[in-house]
């Protein structure tokens, strides 16, 4: 996988495991897209938002607390999970 998998920390403090990307739209419009976002909860991954089969998800970034570097074990279940 060439693309950067990230640990999204969300202002409600939800974790995301994700691919991220900037997309440039106008003022007020979401600013990140995720693609195939999975939540990082109780030590594992779940899907994130099951009520959608969609793999790419806009957000505005406001909504974003940080991004950090999973560890290799996270960007292994990730792969796993996605592949």
């Amino acid at each position: 996988m060439d693309d950067v998998i990230k640990c999204v920390v969300l202002e409600n403090g939800s974790i995301l495991v994700s691919v991220i990307e900037e997309i440039f739209t106008e003022p007020g419009e979401p600013d990140c897209r995720l693609l195939n976002p999975y939540l990082y909860k109780d030590n594992d991954l779940v899907k994130w938002l099951e009520i959608t089969d969609q793999t790419e998800v806009n957000m505005h970034s406001r909504n974003i607390l940080t991004i950090v570097d999973p560890t290799e074990e996270i960007i292994q279940k990730y792969i796993e999970m996605t592949a």
